[in-house]
């Protein structure tokens, strides 16, 4: 992923293109939202370039798998004390260092 913000395709992106990006954000979707809704935000920020994405989306889209797939084995936690542990969403923070959103 770049260091530049994630921006609107003002061109008209290939339906192949957009259907494959539109997979890999469902899937983040699911994840988010099913098993991991610790990673909301960043997975509202990918979708909100669901019908027009450039390749800076697909890398960002493919970095955050790459994430996901590599912290599989984190999550949330419920000790049974109403007190939530959480590791923090580091993709989040590194896009927000990167300037990738604002």
């Amino acid at each position: 992923m770049t260091s530049k913000p994630l921006i609107p395709n003002d061109e008209v992106a290939d339906q192949a293109f957009i259907h494959l990006y539109q997979r890999k954000v469902g899937s983040v979707i699911y994840a988010a939202v099913i098993t991991r809704p610790d990673k909301a935000r960043t997975t509202a920020i990918l979708s909100t370039f669901l019908t027009n994405p450039l390749n800076a989306h697909m890398a960002a889209a493919n970095r955050y798998i790459q994430y996901l797939y590599g912290t599989r084995e984190v999550g949330i936690m419920y000790d049974g004390e109403l007190k939530i542990r959480t590791v923090p969403n580091l993709l989040y923070i590194w896009m927000l260092r990167s300037r990738i959103i604002q």
